[in-house]
């Protein structure tokens, strides 16, 4: 059984052990679906251009979606993710594409073997982000491409009551290995020896409780501060009420959409 106050964060660094592999594969269909990464995903297909019949890996590929999505693009696309579960969902929902079960610091592919890497959300989980940028690095040709997707965690915005909900913004970060890596994620790339690195940020707006707390676990947030002593539970129930009643509850974090490109 998962930790209930264990964040989504927390969890996708260790899925098949988590209990919760449905519950998670469900939050990762809703977190594509929503307009804001709809359009960073984009954002970072565009940067792994020309697609047609290129060797792609999507890093930590999860149920699959991007993957799917840049074959339809043209891409010879690849998915690779630790977890044997999430593989197993991505294979029976994308039984035409390739999906391997793998580790992202030790990659299964030849040196200067594919011509992009995309990682969506991913290096943030990661125990160890530079190791795996090095591997990025060695198995991509000569300018070939590392799009990420990163959310600034450090900008995320709930509403409501400011003195429950800077609490709960703070809960996000305690609950991720890396979460100041999209607010540096420039650096990151240029200390890993990429060149041309270009950063654009992209907001994501989430309008209403369900759909916030669906998407991000704000709720499993909420409660891991009251474990923490961070807020009276009182007050937490209060608050949760007032945001689930709301008609203007929203959650905003920009992502951070990069790449850069392999000397």
């Amino acid at each position: 059984m998962a930790n209930p106050f264990q964040s989504a964060g927390s969890v996708f660094s260790a899925v098949d052990s988590s209990g919760d592999t449905g519950e998670l594969a469900k939050r990762l269909k809703i977190i594509a679906e929503l307009p804001g990464m709809q359009l960073a995903r984009e954002r970072a297909y565009e940067r792994l251009e020309p697609l047609r019949d290129a060797a792609v890996l999507d890093l930590g590929c999860g149920i699959g979606e991007d993957v799917a999505a840049l074959r339809v693009r043209g891409a010879n696309s690849i998915g690779l993710d630790a977890s044997l579960a999430l593989i197993t969902i991505a294979r029976s929902k994308h039984s035409e594409t390739t999906f391997i079960v793998g580790d992202a610091g030790n990659l299964p592919f030849t040196t200067a073997s594919l011509d992009g890497i995309l990682a969506n959300r991913v290096l943030m989980h990661l125990a160890q982000p530079d190791q795996v940028l090095e591997e990025c690095f060695r198995c991509l040709r000569r300018d070939g491409t590392l799009a990420a997707i990163e959310p600034i965690w450090q900008r995320l915005t709930i509403s409501g009551d400011a003195s429950v909900s800077r609490v709960v913004e703070r809960s996000f970060g305690t609950a991720i290995r890396n979460a100041q890596l999209g607010e540096n994620i420039a650096d990151v790339f240029a200390g890993a020896a990429f060149i041309r690195v270009s950063v654009e940020v992209v907001p994501v707006n989430i309008w209403g409780w369900q759909n916030a707390d669906a998407a991000l676990g704000i709720h499993t947030a909420l409660q891991r501060a009251v474990l923490n002593g961070d807020i009276p539970e009182k007050i937490a129930a209060s608050w949760a009420s007032a945001a689930a009643r709301s008609d203007e509850f929203c959650a905003s974090v920009p992502l951070c959409v990069a790449s850069g490109a392999r000397p």
